[in-house]
């Protein structure tokens, strides 16, 4: 008569529901600390990443004053060797070596300080890892700007050694050419020169009181003055080819003509070896054709005149 009240009545949950409600707690807290772990390690890879940065800067910083103040140092540097290139290599040697130690020394006391303040944080605090990986960073690239500006300077003087040995070589080549017409010339009138001063042609008697033995004779005379012909023109030609070898080693390395002396050489035993090679096959034919003239005439002077 006075209302009615509703009475609830508990029921004990079933075992499928108990493991349901478990599982779906289990998920969202695994979802929610895999989230947090994503976040945390992304968050910890920018702080590393700063780390990085401060240590490539600071690296960077300290090899810049580092060169300057080593180049501001070289000018008190006396090299000991009195050639211009050695003087070069020696001063480029110290700079590079007083940049390196003071760069160093520089980096080291920077991540002995970094690592200093990594140990006012603690273990689990991103910046503790900021400031370790900020250490290694200015070690680790000091060294390797180090290593790349010595590496820059080899490359650049290997660079440079190969532009001034392809110029040389490129003249030499230039010159060569030059000193083919030189060597021609030259060993075209020590073989002429040879052959009118050793060629010995006087067996050849042409005369009605010529013998037989005359004809036997002047060919042995012929040919033994072709190789003293021959001995004669490479004598010369070799002279000519070790004055100009030694007169170019006494003229200064930035001479173009130097360099025209000592490739004439080359020339010059090229061009005997032609002329050699010319006179050992012409030469005998010329001298046998003339000894069967020398035969035929006798015979004939033999038969008519006598």
């Amino acid at each position: 008569m006075f209302g009615s009240r509703k009475v609830v009545i508990y029921q004990r949950p079933s075992a499928g529901e108990v493991f349901g409600t478990l599982l779906t707690i289990f998920i969202v807290g695994a979802i929610v600390i895999g989230f947090a772990a994503w976040l945390s390690w992304w968050i910890l890879v920018g702080f590393l990443g700063v780390g990085v940065a401060i240590g490539l800067v600071y690296a960077l910083i300290v090899y810049i004053r580092a060169l300057i103040h080593a180049i501001g140092n070289l000018g008190g540097y006396s090299p000991r060797s009195s050639s211009a290139v050695m003087c070069v290599i020696e001063k480029l040697f110290a700079l590079n070596a007083m940049t390196a130690v003071e760069a160093f020394n520089a980096n080291l006391s920077n991540a002995a300080g970094a690592l200093t303040r990594s140990q006012s944080y603690r273990l689990i605090s991103f910046r503790k890892w900021m400031w370790l990986i900020a250490a290694l960073s200015m070690v680790v690239f000091g060294v390797l700007l180090i290593g790349a500006f010595i590496f820059l300077q080899f490359g650049a003087f290997l660079g440079l050694v190969a532009a001034l040995v392809g110029i040389v070589v490129a003249i030499c080549f230039l010159y060569f050419f030059v000193s083919l017409f030189y060597g021609l010339g030259y060993a075209t009138m020590y073989f002429f020169g040879a052959c009118r001063s050793e060629l010995d042609f006087s067996g050849y008697t042409f005369t009605k009181y010529a013998t037989f033995h005359d004809v036997g004779f002047c060919l042995a005379t012929a040919f033994t003055s072709l190789g003293r012909t021959i001995a004669e023109f490479w004598r010369s030609t070799l002279d000519r080819a070790r004055d100009n070898f030694n007169d170019g080693m006494s003229r200064p390395l930035y001479s173009l003509y130097r360099w025209l002396l000592l490739v004439s050489p080359a020339a010059l035993v090229l061009w005997a070896g032609v002329w050699t090679l010319l006179g050992c096959i012409f030469l005998p034919i010329l001298l046998f054709f003339m000894w069967l003239g020398l035969l035929l005439f006798t015979c004939v002077m033999k038969i008519f005149v006598h």
